[in-house]
């Protein structure tokens, strides 16, 4: 993203000859990713793409919006900067929408950069497919009979944003990822068991220590794929159910956190009144946090919006009251509620809209029963016991616990999701006993409301979230929690 102002300054002139107030947007983006599958190398996929965004307003906030795949061809650039113009004007002559607030914000300069230890574009391709190999085949000697998949994915995205009042904000972020995937085909009409590992760059891949607990939790779920042909259902019903992170963290993202998101003004969302936040609503017992927050080290980082704004920690739940909204300076007016710069694009031929980054659930310590291991890599009995410790059996004979989450579907108007298990175990004080997978659904803020204590620290899981068709890696930090029987809530 070098010698990028002097065509940035070029474009904002020229636009200021007519009058019109631009935010330029250049992105400098690469991925890299290989497969191995069954013992070979599959494919491997090199992707490289750079731009230019355009965004013009006129004097009284009408917008338009071009884009072009060049910051050097000078011709193209203007070309793409008197659309977005045009664009702009037809806005006006059409008495679409005002967003006059862009004219409102600080001017920003600023550089933030989350840097991998490893550039993973340095790895030669040979040594790539070596060490996927490697770790590949650790897991093959241990499961020969199961169709296995291990993919490596890295990206960095480098944005540079120039705003008419003299903004200059430069940011880039890095994401890897380690993903397995075990298809146990002809067991149980071929179960999916799923483990990711996540990171910066292409030190992942050399971390010894995150590769054995990866294989652990794995097999932590695969040393039941023999069992569960023979596993009882249990039929719906209305039953205490403890979530382990990866449950607990996609229900707080997809379940709440696009509810939270204040582009739902166009729409609905029950944490919406008359269109607006409807502010200290209790949404969650006085022990529950609900934030939406990512540092250097966390999947999804992006410390600036797409318009240049400085991305806050944003407290959207505090002491289960609702206290802000993922807002973008669109809609944070509109909505009611704090501009929380929480605008992300994925790419500079995209709008940005209000996006997740980390979203977390948090319960006070009180709340929550600290935990020696890591519950993933947990015997089932290993987690019994922790209940019985803490005296659950006493309040709830029965518990479903479910490990896992292999997707699911919400609706954030609604406030209704339904997400399944990967495996499920119903337990008592004296018993542990596997059961046929099975989902969770309910009523979001119903939920919420039943939610009775956490184990263990919050525990980041990474994610790909892909709302409005943008996709853009994401993560969630849940800690195991327990709900108590709800009659909104199921599992079956």
């Amino acid at each position: 993203m070098k010698n990028v102002k002097k065509i940035a300054q070029m474009l904002i002139s020229e636009a200021q000859k007519e009058n019109i107030y631009t935010i330029i947007r250049l992105q400098d983006y690469k991925s890299r990713s290989i497969n191995a599958k069954n013992g070979k190398i599959d494919n491997a996929n090199l992707t490289e793409s750079t731009g230019i965004g355009i965004q013009a307003y006129t004097q009284n906030g009408h917008t338009g919006f071009a884009s072009v795949d060049t910051i050097l061809d000078e011709k193209r650039l203007l070309a793409c900067l008197h659309s977005a113009i045009n664009s702009a004007k037809t806005s006006k002559q059409s008495n679409f929408e005002k967003i006059k607030e862009i004219f409102e914000i600080e001017p920003t300069k600023a550089e933030v950069f989350q840097k991998p230890e490893i550039d993973p574009f340095t790895i030669t391709n040979k040594e790539m497919e070596k060490d996927l190999l490697k770790f590949h085949s650790n897991i093959q000697r241990k499961y020969p009979q199961y169709a296995l998949s291990n993919t490596a994915s890295f990206s960095t995205n480098d944005w540079r944003i120039f705003r008419s009042d003299g903004t200059d904000v430069h940011f880039s972020t890095s994401a890897a990822i380690l993903v397995s995937t075990v298809n146990t085909s002809g067991k149980e009409a071929g179960n999916e068991f799923y483990e990711s590992s996540y990171g910066k760059g292409y030190e992942l891949v050399y971390d010894s220590e995150e590769k054995s607990a990866h294989i652990k939790r794995l097999a932590n779920k695969l040393q039941y794929s023999d069992k569960l042909e023979a596993a009882n259902h249990v039929s719906g019903s209305n039953r205490a159910i403890l979530l382990d992170s990866s449950m607990a963290g996609v229900f707080v993202h997809e379940a709440f956190g696009h509810t939270a998101e204040s582009d739902n003004i166009y729409q609905d969302s029950p944490l919406l009144l008359n269109k607006k936040l409807d502010k200290g609503k209790v949404v969650a017992k006085p022990f529950i946090h609900i934030l939406d927050y990512a540092d250097k080290n966390d999947r999804g980082f992006n410390p600036y919006s797409s318009y240049g704004i400085k991305r806050n920690k944003i407290t959207i739940v505090k002491k289960g009251k609702l206290n802000s909204l993922i807002s973008d300076i669109v809609t944070a007016k509109r909505a009611g509620c704090q501009l929380e710069g929480g605008a992300v694009c994925e790419t500079y031929e995209d709008i940005p809209v209000p996006r997740m980054s980390c979203t977390q659930i948090i319960l006070d310590k009180n709340k929550t029963i600290p935990l020696s291991f890591d519950h993933r890599e947990a015997n089932t009995k290993e987690i019994q016991k922790v209940l019985r410790e803490a005296g659950v059996f006493d309040s709830f004979s029965e518990i479903i616990y479910l490990l896992g989450s292999s997707g699911g579907n919400v609706d954030s108007q609604k406030g209704n999701f339904q997400f399944a298990a990967t495996l499920a175990f119903k337990m008592t004080k004296s018993i542990v006993e596997l059961i046929k997978p099975v989902s969770f659904s309910g009523v979001t803020l119903e939920a919420l409301h039943s939610v009775e204590m956490a184990f263990g620290d919050p525990i980041g899981i990474p994610g790909l979230c892909g709302k409005f068709g943008q996709y853009i890696p994401e993560s969630t930090k849940a800690p195991m929690i327990l709900l108590s029987p709800n009659k909104y809530v199921t599992i079956g």
